[in-house]
């Protein structure tokens, strides 16, 4: 596969020592912005959110007919025990870098499914709610092959926005930024994309129906192979 782009992906050196030149990637990034109602619900069920300690954006990438959720966290110190920025792709990462960044109190209200930390601790930050963004991306992991194939195009990212912000789908979008390397290596990454564009170049036709009869005779058996013919027999006489 070639790959013919702007921008560099992780995946890309791959293509030196690819066998299979015929099928092209034209990556080219297109944004759609949307302005109103996110019209994913499933690729994105609440917006970006933004504590005193913590922010949250989601992520939902779009891979060779697959979706995959990735959530940004940022810990923003002073307010929160120290300083950093992580990708996380399930809950256990969460909880690790909730662990590491956040102050005791601040990592119980995360947790906390009481009302009483409503006031300190917005619905949306807390774990539950991360938790249900990655169950509901993994329950539909392969609900979306329809959008990639009417799209013609392997690969994007959609993120809902916030109330200043618009929401946007990315195609052909990169995928180094979002360490999905993590998830998928770069090998294996090259070979699926080349998969996918290859069968939308060249789609699989059904096979005609043929009879038993007509396929023996293609491999070269006749109603004689399997018995004695009489002619045979006669001209030995």
């Amino acid at each position: 596969m070639r790959i013919i782009s702007d921008f560099h992906d992780y995946y890309d050196a791959v293509q030196k020592v690819a066998q299979d030149r015929s099928v092209v990637y034209l990556r080219k990034r297109r944004e759609v912005k949307v302005k109103g109602p996110w019209p994913f619900p499933e690729l994105g069920s609440w917006h970006f959110w933004s504590g005193k300690c913590l922010e949250a954006a989601e992520h939902t990438i779009g891979f060779c007919g697959r979706i995959y959720p990735a959530l940004r966290l940022s810990a923003l110190w002073p307010a929160a025990r120290r300083e950093g920025t992580a990708i996380c792709f399930d809950m256990s990462q969460v909880d690790e870098f909730v662990s590491a960044h956040l102050k005791t109190s601040q990592a119980a209200a995360y947790r906390s499914e009481r009302w009483k930390w409503m006031s300190t601790w917005p619905y949306y930050g807390r774990r539950r709610n991360f938790q249900r963004f990655f169950t509901e991306c993994e329950e539909k992991r392969d609900a979306y092959a329809g959008l990639f194939l009417e799209n013609g195009c392997p690969i994007f990212v959609a993120t809902p926005g916030s109330l200043d912000k618009r929401s946007e789908m990315v195609w052909n979008a990169s995928l180094k930024e979002l360490e999905f390397y993590r998830v998928v290596d770069p090998h294996t990454a090259f070979q699926e994309i080349q998969m996918f564009l290859g069968g939308l170049a060249l789609p699989l036709k059904e096979a005609p129906e043929v009879s038993d009869v007509v396929l023996a005779e293609a491999k070269g058996f006749d109603k004689w192979s399997f018995r004695k013919d009489p002619k045979a027999g006669k001209q030995q006489r």
